[in-house]
This record gives C-alpha cells, sequence and structure tokens, in this order.
C-alpha cells in the first residue's frame, strides 16, 4: 500500500467533507463505523462483502430479469468505465465537479449507487451506510447496475448520472 492506514482514513474522510482534491485508491479496505462516535472511516482490510446476511449470489439468483446488452452496449460500457475511471476500480474522485466525493470504476456517489443497487433489487433497502459503501466497491455489482440501466436507457437521465462522459461518449445504444 502507498498509505498507512491513519493517512488514508484521513484523506478518506477529508474526501467526505469536500476539502481535498487528490485521486487515490483504497484497495483492501473496508467501511467501518468508528468505535467512540459512529462516524465512517476506511479501514484496513479486505473487505468480502456488506450485511452478512446478503450474500453476492443472492443478487444473481433472486429470478430478477436480468438484461443482456449487445456487443455495441458493452463496448460503451467500458468506454464509460475507462472515461469515470481508466478501469481503476479502486479510484477515488475526493472532490467531482459537484464538490462531492466519487468512487470506483464507475465513479459512484453513495446516494446513486445506493438508489440503483435498491431500485433494481440488487440489494436490499435497510442496510447500514457502511454496507453500501462496501458494497459499491464490488465491481461485479457495479457492473450489473450499469448493465440494468442500459436496459432502460430512455428512462434514466444519464447527463445527470455521468455530465462530462456523455458529452465525450454520448447516450449508450438503443438494443436492436
Amino acid at each position: 500500500m502507498l498509505w498507512k492506514s491513519k493517512k488514508l482514513t484521513i484523506l478518506v474522510l477529508l474526501a467526505f467533507l469536500g476539502g481535498f482534491a487528490w485521486l487515490g485508491s483504497i484497495n483492501d479496505y473496508q467501511w467501518v463505523k468508528s468505535g467512540y462516535n459512529g462516524q465512517l472511516e476506511a479501514k484496513e482490510g479486505v473487505f468480502v462483502g456488506g450485511d452478512k446476511n446478503v450474500k453476492k449470489d443472492d443478487w444473481s439468483q433472486k429470478g430478477i430479469k436480468q438484461y443482456e446488452p449487445t456487443h455495441q452496449q458493452l463496448v460503451w460500457i467500458y468506454a464509460l468505465e475507462w472515461y469515470e475511471s481508466r478501469g481503476d476500480n479502486s479510484a477515488i474522485n475526493p472532490k467531482d465537479r459537484d464538490g462531492t466525493a466519487s468512487f470506483y470504476a464507475f465513479q459512484w456517489k453513495p446516494e446513486t449507487f445506493k438508489y440503483y443497487a435498491i431500485r433494481y433489487q440488487l440489494l436490499p433497502d435497510n442496510l447500514e451506510k457502511e454496507d453500501y459503501l462496501n458494497w459499491m466497491s464490488d465491481y461485479d455489482l457495479q457492473f450489473e447496475i450499469i448493465k440494468r440501466m442500459v436496459g432502460e436507457r430512455d428512462k434514466i437521465n444519464w447527463y445527470k448520472e455521468f455530465p462530462v462522459t456523455i458529452k465525450k461518449i454520448g447516450l449508450p445504444p438503443k438494443s436492436n
């Protein structure tokens, strides 16, 4: 790791406060509540999933209609990922254009990720904030959300969700 735990925790917390411009990563860190004040902080350790009652396979086996993107749509999704993070699933932008932090391969805002994960029934709506933050680091879950967003292309305000990138790569292709 390039950063020791305390330094990274401070940088990540500063990122949430919007007062620090640094693009870094939080590989091998997990979001947890600190003991004395309940604040969220990144702790060193490999994360394997959020709430222990939610297993990764739950969201893929619920019988929810899966969306399989076309080849052109997959290419677009990878272009989106490239423009957002250069393919780095540990990328952090502590101060995005709106002054808040964005995280991981698709540069999610925590509330946006939570909204879509719940909307697509991939995660329950009763998890703790740190559980959503931990699940947000799961690349497969991020990708699944993006696939489903592409599947309902005309219902998503792409210019709100990815304003700069959409101007560069355009809207996702329609399915044939």
